[in-house]
């Protein structure tokens, strides 16, 4: 026994399993696709196995800079003792000639002057 369906039935078949134009509004169209990545595109984007030896690359370059780095930070610790030992032989130089040209002064008779500083 066959069963008819009405036109009723099949527009509540059709709006519930087809797709409408709001539907329609949501999905990529033609120009859209044509933006997409295609097989070929997809070839040359990194693998697991590309990104691992990347990765390696990388954290060796990294090794070799962090090295680097500290060999500077040596360089510069080394740099900023030495201009401190030096700016304290300037200073005890100062001193000294100081001391000299205020036992001249008094040998000589001349008045004592205090040293005074400038700002350049």
């Amino acid at each position: 026994m066959e069963q008819e369906t009405t036109i009723d039935e099949v527009m509540v078949f059709l709006k519930e399993n087809m797709v409408t134009k709001d539907d329609l509004k949501t999905m990529a169209t033609k120009d859209d696709l044509k933006t997409m990545a295609t097989k070929e595109d997809l070839k040359t984007i990194a693998t697991k196995e590309g990104l691992k030896d990347l990765n390696e690359k990388m954290e060796s370059g990294f090794a070799t800079v962090h090295q680097e780095l500290g060999s500077i930070q040596n360089s510069l610790d080394d740099l900023t003792e030495k201009t401190k030992e030096n700016a304290d032989a300037f200073s005890e130089d100062i001193l000294t000639l100081d001391r000299r040209a205020t036992l001249l002064e008094k040998h000589v008779g001349l008045p004592l002057q205090p040293l005074s500083v400038e700002a350049a």
